[in-house]
């Protein structure tokens, strides 16, 4: 529990940060990254996009793009 409020406040301080310049936050996160998405989409994100990231090596990484409304 306390590790969320934890995640949970970081991230509200960080889209307090974004909001005073931008209406709309992006990010992408690892597509099979589930707990990052999960968060995420829990605080509001979206998945616009799926696309495939650098490549690691010969692996292709791929990505989700996120977005949410800030105001």
């Amino acid at each position: 529990l306390f590790r969320a409020e934890i995640e949970k406040k970081i991230l509200a301080h960080g889209e307090g940060l974004i909001a005073e310049n931008n209406a709309l936050a992006e990010l992408s996160v690892l597509a099979g990254n589930k707990n990052a998405r999960d968060f995420y989409e829990a605080h509001g994100w979206q998945v616009v996009n799926e696309f495939t990231g650098l490549d690691v090596g010969e692996v292709p990484a791929p990505m989700v793009l996120m977005k949410n409304r800030l105001s």
